[in-house]
């Protein structure tokens, strides 16, 4: 597997777009775009990208959580998580 970071994302969109935009605006523009899916899923909307897919939240229910070396038993509350399914054009 290899990974990609927002860095080398912006890197690439310059390298394609470096006579029209400048590496700062491309920096921007993707900063923006996180900050605001990041947003919406706090605000639990859900976000649906055409060609990427769609991410949403949901809550996991409490769960009970029991250490075996102390037997301490901890409660963990209602747990939000966030759920990707991608779109039929970006699965294999």
């Amino acid at each position: 597997m290899i990974i990609i970071t927002k860095s080398e994302i912006i890197e690439l969109i310059w390298n394609k777009n470096n006579k029209t935009y400048t590496k700062k605006d491309i920096k921007y523009i993707i900063n923006s775009f996180v900050e605001e899916i990041q947003n919406c899923i706090r605000n639990d909307k859900k976000v649906k990208i055409s060609g990427l897919g769609t991410f949403s939240t949901y809550s996991k229910n409490v769960y009970i959580e029991k250490t075996l070396d102390t037997e301490e038993v901890t409660i963990v509350p209602n747990v939000k998580c966030i759920n990707f399914k991608a779109s039929n054009q970006l699965r294999v």
